[in-house]
């Protein structure tokens, strides 16, 4: 997969050409949390409704959520983690079917914010 840009979330969601799911997941991470814990990957392939988020501080923690095939007002989201040996493939943990609060929870949890 070829990554067009990356950047910080120094912006307006609502400029983002996300679907209005992915926005108000967004907005919700960015009045809880804030988005300075994230980077952003602005990919080529990657659908309006979906958004990978990868850690700030560490390389290879990401977390791909997606509405593309999920039921209305649900999410899925693949969690990425690291790998520790080179050439080695990451590991990821899949959940579907989450409501925006349960994608929340996920989120905080697997990027271990407080």
């Amino acid at each position: 997969m070829e990554i067009n840009q990356t950047r910080r979330f120094a912006m307006n969601v609502w400029s983002l050409d996300k679907d209005i799911t992915i926005k108000l997941l967004l907005l919700l991470i960015e009045e809880r949390i804030g988005l300075q814990h994230f980077e952003a990957l602005t990919e080529d392939d990657l659908s309006a409704k979906a958004i990978r988020l990868n850690d700030a501080r560490i390389k290879g923690l990401s977390a791909y959520i997606y509405t593309v095939g999920e039921q209305k007002a649900y999410y899925g989201i693949d969690l990425e983690y690291p790998s520790f040996v080179a050439g080695s493939v990451s590991n990821v943990e899949s959940f579907e079917e989450l409501t925006l609060d349960e994608i929340f929870d996920a989120v905080i949890h697997h990027f271990d914010i407080t």
